[in-house]
């Protein structure tokens, strides 16, 4: 896990102090090594290095060979299948996976080579040994590694001429940083209303292209922009075999998912461990192969507060798998007193990654303060993926159901992938991410629509891979996990890491109206404050949200408060989420799934239906054609 920091276009419109101070904001990424120079000419290249694979200083970044330099955050899960493929196992100049990239361009281009690569990655290229040069930017699939862009207003452009434009756009800037912090100072330097600029995520499966021209003046052009390399599969009947054939299938995709997340890693390993379905899954794969590989136990960690579900179930799944547990028991108010350090480092001011993302900070801080790991496993992705929000059982049809999951893919560097990696990455960690596997969400997505939906509950949500995992699979002759943890019901960590009578959400609510009743109300009091507007209306009348300009405004007090504290922070960037995360198809009042009304309507959906599930079997009709009904 890294930072990148990059600038074209920059030639003295700022200081470098500017751009130093701004640069030193991501070093939490890579407290290692960090360095910032002028690769070539209008061209600026930062890394900041956590080193987990080639732990030597011949694999700091950039990485140049032949005139082709490199930053990379990522890990490249695949580079020596690719190595040996093109025969340069004696070739490579680094230990660091992440030189593959540089191999791979040179011989195939960048649209092949990201069709290749395994991995999670953000990326620049400079290619320099062109009479022009050329510059290429790209971003995993699903954005697991952050990536954002400054760039200049003007609407859409997939394609546009270099020469035509040259003069309007030699003095137009491009930046690009792992996180949106790194490039604040460079915009309010930049933005004025003659060009307006603004900061956004970089589209994830996509990748762009600079060309530098040299007359009439030396400029960094954009050739093309966010062009798509990666999209999702359509359903494929074909894979639908039998059932056992895709129960096998779905355990070899994950558990090599897990596994090759566990061998490109020469630091320490733990795993986050809630007791849910998914994190559960992930330890103990990861245990697993400790095990086969000999390597010392796997620490896990857990949070929450005293006699919450997660500690509870955690501690079931730890002692099961026989790791080095730890708890970390947290007050109320630990919720609320760390709320600005962590809307300060996740950049966002969503309701629901924000509560979400308290524990999360937490627990990375506390293993970064008392652990030598540096690799974390987390569960995320996979509600995602196979729909597991609650709500999701409540998709009409199971098009809508497919059409929902991917939709919920294709934002997640929005919500749940941006949550997973800052926590974690904000205490100088790296998060590893299993269940966004490239290879695993394809096959996952290729199956049939009506073999993944939990047909409006009558299935438990993410059936398939609990079937796969349940008591067929065994290791070290006894069952992967206990079948009460295999068939827990969802619970979504803001929930799970407070009591049942006493939920997060009701906790931050409470907390966060204290506040604006203490703060807001004494400012403002003099404005009549009607109960459906109040907080609107305290928007206008505080400067610091003076810029807000009317994108989602808060309705309630936690969203002011967390609104209030990101323009603290990131003034004018709001647009940098595109919508409140919440949940579809039920009339919901707030996101935590624990205020829907098909909660408690699911509380006894465990081994009633897990005996229903586990002996299902895909049943089998070939017509004339020989194709396979799935009913």
């Amino acid at each position: 896990m890294c930072g990148i920091f990059c600038l074209l276009n920059y030639n003295g419109q700022f200081t470098n102090t500017i751009i130093e101070e701004d640069f030193e904001k991501g070093k939490h990424r890579g407290p290692e090594n960090s360095i910032l120079k002028n690769i070539m000419l209008k061209c600026m290249f930062g890394f900041h290095r956590l080193a987990i694979n080639g732990l030597n200083t011949v694999s700091n970044q950039p990485i140049t060979i032949n005139n082709i330099s490199l930053i990379c955050n990522g890990e490249i899960y695949n580079y020596k299948k690719l190595s040996k493929m093109l025969d340069i196992d004696n070739e490579m100049k680094t230990d660091s996976d992440c030189e593959i990239i540089i191999h791979m361009y040179k011989k195939y281009g960048i649209e092949y080579t990201l069709q290749m690569l395994d991995g999670v990655y953000s990326f620049v290229l400079l290619d320099g040994r062109l009479n022009e040069g050329k510059v290429y930017v790209a971003r995993d699939p699903y954005g697991v590694r952050p990536l954002f862009i400054l760039k200049k207003k003007r609407g859409k452009v997939s394609e546009m001429p270099v020469l035509k434009n040259v003069l309007q756009e030699k003095d137009y800037i491009y930046g690009f940083s792992s996180e949106m912090k790194s490039l604040t100072n460079i915009h309010k330097r930049v933005n004025s209303k003659k060009n307006k600029y603004s900061i956004e995520q970089f589209t994830p499966g996509t990748y762009s292209e600079y060309s530098v021209v040299l007359q009439p003046v030396c400029s960094w052009i954009p050739e093309k922009q966010n062009v798509s390399y990666f999209s999702f599969p359509a359903p494929n009947y074909a894979v639908v075999t039998s059932h056992e054939t895709i129960m096998k299938q779905l355990r070899y995709c994950f558990r090599d998912a897990v596994y090759k997340r566990c061998e490109t890693s020469e630091r320490p390993i733990a795993c986050l461990l809630s007791g849910g379905l998914d994190s559960s899954l992930v330890a103990s794969l990861v245990n697993e192969y400790h095990k086969i590989n000999g390597l010392p136990k796997l620490e896990t960690y857990s949070i929450g507060v005293k006699e919450s579900d997660d500690l509870k179930n955690a501690k079931i799944v730890a002692d099961y798998l026989g790791t080095t547990h730890t708890e970390i028991i947290l007050e109320e108010e630990d919720f609320f007193n760390h709320v600005k350090d962590v809307i300060k480092d996740i950049e966002s001011y969503d309701t629901t990654t924000v509560r979400a993302s308290i524990g999360n900070w937490l627990i990375g801080k506390y293993i970064s303060e008392h652990s030598e790991a540096k690799v974390i496993f987390n569960g995320d992705g996979a509600d995602e993926l196979m729909g597991g929000y609650l709500y999701c059982s409540m998709a009409p049809d199971c098009m809508e159901f497919d059409k929902e999951c991917k939709r919920l893919l294709k934002n997640i560097h929005h919500f749940d992938v941006l949550r997973s990696d800052r926590c974690i990455s904000s205490h100088g960690l790296e998060p590893r991410t299993p269940f966004l596997d490239r290879t695993f969400t394809l096959y996952y997505l290729s199956l049939p629509p009506e073999m993944r939906w939990n047909n409006m509950g009558k299935k438990m949500g993410k059936h398939l891979i609990r079937t796969a995992f349940s008591k067929e699979y065994t290791i070290f002759d006894k069952q992967l996990l206990p079948t009460d943890i295999l068939y827990r019901k969802k619970e979504a960590f803001s929930d799970g890491v407070s009591q049942t009578n006493r939920s997060l959400y009701a906790i931050m609510k409470e907390y966060c109206y204290e506040s604006f009743l203490n703060n807001e109300m004494e400012i403002h009091s003099e404005i009549p404050m009607n109960p459906d507007t109040k907080y609107t209306i305290a928007c206008y009348c505080d400067k610091t949200m003076s810029k807000v300009n009317e994108y989602l405004l808060p309705s309630t007090a936690e969203e002011y408060y967390y609104r209030k504290t990101f323009e603290s922070y990131y003034k004018g960037n709001g647009k940098v989420i595109p919508y409140f995360w919440m949940p579809k198809y039920i009339n919901a009042t707030d996101s935590s799934a624990r205020t829907l009304n098909i909660y408690d309507n699911l509380e006894g959906e465990k081994k009633d239906r897990v005996d229903e599930v586990a002996d299902s079997k895909v049943t089998q009709s070939k017509n004339d054609e020989g194709s396979i009904n799935i009913q």
